[in-house]
């Protein structure tokens, strides 16, 4: 079994939803001053970034968390035992848990929130379909094929192929960002691939867009299943 690190920072100041984009460009601009952050020239693979920008509801409201994947994860959180003075922000919590990648046998129920599917040419293809129908197979197949880069992107490889079933268009929409929009769905489905909390899948995952949240029979604060987690 292939296991996965996630280092969950979640900050301090609050923030609207909207306002994800300038608190990332702060952080960068902070960041890029002088400070660094152990792994950083390894953080994005050829197609997909391990540092993410997203928007938790913690403890009553909207903060800003940055989520690190991979070896990544495990190097920034020995850092920050050290001394937590390479992040431009200060943490409201810090968190490194371990999660199951390769797990085959069972399906599991997703959301994902705000995916972001298309380049230019598989928009105008998109949009050339008539029926919901046919638009939805176009979706499942782009799902399917983020979901495998997301796979190669943090280093792990499935043991079976990937699949979706019931996947279900809860809502389409427009999104803004910085100047450009976007257009976004939110999705249900299941598929036999073990996702974490919050990790991003499709377009522009690094910015906050495509969530993936785990569907869960009773509600929790931490709605996590890690194998381990470290302080």
């Amino acid at each position: 079994m292939q296991n996965l690190d996630v280092l969950h920072l979640v900050f301090e100041d609050g923030i609207a939803p909207w306002e994800l984009s300038q608190f990332r460009q702060k952080f960068l601009a902070k960041w890029s001053d002088g400070r660094q952050l152990p792994g950083i020239r390894n953080a994005k693979s050829k197609h997909y970034p391990r540092f993410q920008f997203k928007v938790r509801y913690y403890f009553g409201e909207y903060r800003p968390m940055l989520l690190v994947l991979g070896q990544e994860a495990s190097l920034l959180n020995q850092a920050l035992d050290q001394s937590d003075t390479c992040l431009p922000f200060p943490l409201a919590d810090r968190r490194l848990l371990q999660f199951p990648i390769n797990e085959s046998g069972t399906y599991r129920p997703y959301n994902l929130y705000n995916y972001q599917a298309f380049n230019p040419e598989n928009y105008e293809r998109y949009h050339q379909i008539k029926t919901n129908a046919g638009r939805l197979e176009m979706l499942k197949k782009l799902l399917n094929n983020h979901l495998v880069t997301l796979t190669k992107g943090i280093g792990q490889q499935a043991a079976a192929q990937i699949q979706i079933q019931q996947l279900t268009l809860k809502k389409s929409k427009q999104l803004n960002w910085q100047g450009i929009d976007f257009q976004c769905f939110d999705l249900s489905f299941y598929t036999n691939l073990f996702l974490p909390e919050y990790i991003g899948c499709g377009n522009c995952v690094s910015s906050g867009f495509g969530v993936i949240r785990q569907l869960k029979t009773q509600s929790s604060n931490e709605s996590q299943s890690p194998l381990q987690q470290a302080s």
